[in-house]
C-alpha cells in the first residue's frame, strides 16, 4: 500500500490533478494506492491539513490487510 499526498505545501493540488500518477504508481509498484484527500490552506488553517494526513495513515494501517 501506498498513502499519495498531493500537491504542495498544504495548499494546491487535488485528487484529479494526481490521478494518473497515482494509476502508474499502482500499476508499476504492483500495489494499492491510497490517494489522500485533504484539507488545503487557506481554507483549512494550519495544522488541518496534517491531522487529515495524520488520520489517512491510521485509516491505512488499520485496514492494510
Amino acid at each position: 500500500m501506498l498513502l499519495f499526498f498531493h500537491g504542495v505545501g498544504w495548499v494546491q493540488d487535488d485528487l484529479d490533478t494526481h490521478d494518473g500518477l497515482c494509476g502508474k504508481l499502482a500499476k508499476w509498484g504492483s500495489c494499492i494506492v491510497v490517494a489522500v484527500d485533504y484539507g488545503l490552506a487557506p481554507e483549512n488553517k494550519f495544522p488541518a491539513g496534517v491531522n487529515d494526513a495524520i488520520v489517512a495513515y491510521q485509516w491505512a494501517c488499520k485496514n492494510a490487510s
